[in-house]
């Protein structure tokens, strides 16, 4: 193992602990054990443990709590992903950093082990350096509810200066208007981008072969061809042992459940 790659894991597992630490006083018992494992170095006891908080997390979520409690999940999402990358599983570390990245995606630190996961598992980079990257990445720079508030606040100022225009009827007026308007259909952008990918359901080709695409969700099937790893595809269906994708021309094709990680839990 070379200096670097014992460096970084190191810097992992403390970053783990002090995440965990950091939770101190509403950690679950589930929690707790799941750190004591993972200082113990039983990683895939942690592992299971702390897949079986994240279960709980997700159940009470859907039975109506709060959405605040993502945070909660994303912490949990990036212990899992500690666990995969001290066990040398780069591609199911890098699927878990990048489900957490989804509920923080502003959280500067699980992106960076979201990306030297990638390179570990020999993929390619999620943001590419071109404008598409660099806009996509800004636009999902906010959770949905976050879109939301930040479209509702800036409308405020517009709501002003039109009140202010109806009133005074003065040129000023009118060209504050005019940019309070253009502020909020800027601060809309990320709200929009948010509603337009909502259904999006994607999963992350996760085995190092790829993921071999079928017209029916069987072994004997005719295999199509082969999805890359490391590449995104949006989920359609689902059956036991496979899962149903949009496949590259469009077409809808079938793949084992087991190659593919769904990154919205």
């Amino acid at each position: 193992m070379s200096a670097v790659k014992r460096l970084v894991l190191q810097w992992i597992a403390l970053c783990a602990l002090l995440v965990s630490g950091a939770h101190a006083a509403p950690q679950s018992e589930l929690d707790a054990r799941a750190t004591g494992a993972y200082r113990a170095e039983d990683y895939a006891a942690a592992a299971a443990l702390w897949n079986d908080a994240l279960d709980a997390a997700t159940g009470a979520l859907d039975q109506g709590a709060p959405h605040a409690g993502d945070g909660e999940r994303a912490r949990l999402m990036a212990n899992l992903g500690n666990c995969a990358a001290r066990q040398d599983d780069w591609a199911q570390a890098a699927a878990w950093f990048e489900a957490s990245l989804r509920l923080r995606p502003r959280d500067a630190e699980t992106r960076d082990k979201l990306d030297f996961a990638r390179s570990e598992a020999g993929w390619s980079p999620l943001d590419r350096g071109d404008l598409a990257s660099t806009t996509e990445r800004a636009l999902s720079a906010f959770t949905e509810d976050e879109a939301r508030w930040l479209a509702l606040v800036a409308l405020l100022p517009l709501v002003v200066t039109l009140l202010g225009e109806a009133l005074r009827g003065s040129r000023a007026w009118r060209r504050a208007a005019l940019a309070c308007a253009a502020l909020w259909l800027f601060a809309c952008t990320p709200c929009i981008y948010a509603a337009w990918t909502a259904d999006s359901d994607p999963v992350l080709v996760t085995n190092p072969n790829g993921a071999a695409a079928r017209p029916e969700p069987r072994e004997s099937a005719e295999r199509l061809e082969r999805l890359p790893a490391g590449t995104h595809w949006k989920r359609l269906d689902e059956l036991p042992g496979w899962t149903r994708l949009r496949g590259p021309d469009g077409r809808s094709v079938w793949v084992p459940s087991r190659d593919v990680f769904a990154l919205e839990r």
